[in-house]
Formats: structure tokens, C-alpha cells, sequence
């Protein structure tokens, strides 16, 4: 799937969004492949944030399987690179159109974080690290 306008993932709320572990959001770049997993996820990021404890007990079964379904899918962004440590899990995302490989009208800077190569574990370390 080609994407009509440069877009990415935007870090605003969270462990890499500003006031978390820097003061600048991460941002990641997304490419056309990579939308249908990333789609998923902020899908049930959005189910997540709607059903919160605040709406839904949180012992339930429902909430229970949308926090397993976050983690297999995070886990999935890791594995393909796009996401690069459990802390990316950690963050609430927004898509985010961009110019000249970077963020459009941020008004503070944010550190670009490119994609890492498939492979990974979903600590972020290579599958098969030390191996060879």
C-alpha cells in the first residue's frame, strides 16, 4: 500500500513522548507496508483508552483480552522493526503527516527513530544475538 503523503507515529502521551524518558516525542516513519499492522494497533490503542478501567472493570475478560492483544501487537511492531524497545509499547501514538522526513508543525523538536532491521525479540535485542 502506497501512502498518499509522508506519514509516522508521533509519541504524545507516554514513556517516549515529551516529559517521559527526554524531553523531546519520538517520532517513527512509516511506509506504506507498514500500515495495516500499525492500523491495528492504534485501533486497539483507541479500545483500550475508551474501555479503561474508568468504563470497565478492569478484571473483566474484555479488558483482559485487549491488553493481550496490545502486547502480541506491539510485540509485532518490535519483531518488524518498526517499534524498537517495550518502552514504544508504552507510549499512546497519533499519525502524523510529514515534510521533508520530519513531523509537520511541531513546534519543539523530536527524535526521529528509524526503522531497525526485522528480528528482534520484544526487548529489542536480536533474535538471535551472539549466535554465528
Amino acid at each position: 500500500m502506497e501512502m498518499q503523503y509522508p506519514m509516522c507515529l508521533l509519541a504524545i502521551d507516554g514513556d517516549c513522548a515529551a516529559g517521559g524518558h527526554s524531553d523531546t516525542p519520538d517520532f517513527i516513519p512509516l511506509d506504506g507496508s507498514d500500515f495495516p499492522l500499525v492500523k491495528l494497533y492504534l485501533e486497539n490503542q483507541l479500545r483500550r483508552q475508551t474501555s479503561s478501567p474508568f468504563f470497565v472493570d478492569p478484571a473483566s475478560d474484555r479488558f483482559s483480552e485487549l491488553l493481550n492483544e496490545h502486547h502480541a501487537l506491539g510485540n509485532a511492531l518490535i519483531a518488524i522493526g518498526i517499534f524498537h524497545h517495550k518502552w514504544h509499547k508504552r507510549t499512546t501514538w497519533v499519525l502524523w503527516e510529514m515534510d521533508d522526513d520530519y513531523p509537520i508543525n511541531l513546534e519543539n523538536k523530536a527524535n526521529p527513530c528509524l526503522r531497525k532491521s526485522p528480528g528482534y525479540n520484544s526487548d529489542g535485542t536480536l533474535i538471535n544475538e551472539g549466535e554465528g
